[in-house]
């Protein structure tokens, strides 16, 4: 038979003689970007929300517990540089599946859930009847000022994405409620003030998220990329893809075996694990919640590595792969949160704030230096000026904007001492 260049179509041929899952993943990248330029992280959530709606009646049972293989898709990106392009590709290849989606510019309960007319009659949402649910410009749910309103919609958002996972909406003139397998692409502007609960949520483990903040130099290449192919087409067989896939989705029950990887995933997890002790230990004390399930979608990630060689045993490959995504993508994640989330020093007291008023913002203090001070000039006692210290960094205090309106706020407001 004559050697192919994986971009013909190919005859039925051994699984050893097909795309191993470097070669599709390679060809599923170069097919991409001729889509969405400079945005290979984006392919990767593509291919993983495509294997995800696959692979979605796949159980991994941990003993009583388990978990589908969903991998929804958070994408947080300069705007203008290919999230629009990101989604027409995810539709394009799941409407060659013959899947559903829906692309909404705004999202609400009514419209993902569903609603209750007066009469009593019920209807359903796109979680109910879609396979994917993109949102285009999802940056409206995470705002500060919209937050309060969205809270019971962003846990629902949460809670689809879990194993037989029900959604509800409670109305005045009744309840919809149902479960749901659908998976989710949500695409936004870069999200500055982000608010606690949206961590403490768990919306982050259970999204493959990418957030990419793009300096001049970058969006100047991927504009040259537009430029230099304007009047440009190009013609790409991707049959083997297809192909493959779709014997993926072929296959009813997949049965995945982890007997030759368990030690390696816990190796692995640790090494995840020093990502986050690299924090300031407010952040770590909330985004220690993330590990569980941050570790379970790399055995989601690793899972889906190996279907793409119709493969139910994992092997080291499935699990190196899946921890190189999720050590580029972690690190994404924990550098926007520790820029971004507001962790307020809510346990301290006016005495406590006019302490720290007495830092200069930015300016570094030694340890000991302060607590002289906390002890000589605030009469904080021994115990209690290492109480303060611990609330702070452990050798030197640097307080960002946020904690410099906090303290203006709480003297202008004259709060008396004890009050926060």
């Amino acid at each position: 038979m004559a050697e192919t260049t994986g971009l013909e179509p190919v005859e039925k041929e051994s699984p050893k003689q097909q795309l191993s899952p470097a070669d599709f993943i390679n060809q599923w990248k170069l097919y991409f970007l001729t889509h969405s330029f400079g945005n290979p992280h984006l392919a990767t959530i593509a291919l993983h929300i495509a294997e995800g709606i696959l692979l979605r009646n796949a159980v991994v049972y941990y003993l009583n517990e388990c978990m589908d293989l969903r991998c929804s898709g958070m994408a947080f990106q300069t705007s203008g540089t290919g999230k629009d392009a990101f989604n027409r590709f995810v539709k394009k290849i799941l409407k060659q599946l013959g899947y559903k989606y829906g692309e909404r510019s705004r999202l609400s309960s009514a419209g993902l859930i569903g609603t209750v007319s007066p009469e009593g009659i019920k209807k359903y949402g796109d979680f109910y009847d879609l396979d994917l649910i993109i949102a285009s410009e999802a940056g409206a749910l995470f705002k500060s000022r919209n937050f309060d309103y969205n809270l019971d919609l962003f846990y629902q958002i949460c809670r689809s994405q879990d194993y037989n996972a029900t959604v509800s909406n409670r109305l005045a003139n009744g309840v919809v409620e149902y479960e749901t397998k659908a998976s989710l692409l949500l695409c936004s502007f870069i999200i500055e003030d982000l608010q606690l609960l949206i961590v403490e949520g768990g919306l982050f483990p259970r999204f493959l998220t990418c957030i990419k903040d793009l300096n001049m130099a970058e969006i100047a290449q991927i504009r040259n990329q537009i430029l230099d192919n304007l009047g440009k087409t190009v013609m790409q067989d991707i049959t083997p893809l297809l192909t493959r896939l779709k014997e993926i989705q072929a296959r009813v029950n997949w049965n995945f075996n982890f007997d030759k990887v368990r030690d390696l995933l816990k190796i692995k997890a640790k090494l995840l694990d020093e990502q986050l002790k690299a924090l300031e230990p407010r952040f770590i004390e909330k985004l220690k919640i993330f590990i569980n399930r941050r570790d379970l979608m790399m055995v989601k990630l690793a899972c889906h590595h190996a279907a793409l060689e119709l493969r139910e045993d994992l092997d080291e490959g499935d699990v190196e792969y899946a921890f190189n995504v999720m050590t580029e993508f972690w690190q994404q994640v924990l550098d926007f949160v520790a820029t971004n989330l507001r962790v307020p020093l809510k346990t301290l007291n006016f005495r406590d704030m006019q302490a720290l008023n007495m830092l200069e913002v930015g300016k570094p203090m030694l340890v000991s230096e302060y607590r002289k001070m906390l002890m000589d000039q605030f009469k904080f006692s021994v115990q209690s000026a290492q109480a303060m210290m611990n609330r702070l960094n452990d050798y030197t205090m640097r307080f960002g904007e946020h904690e410099k309106r906090m303290i203006q706020r709480v003297e202008q407001k004259h709060i008396k001492v004890g009050e926060v």
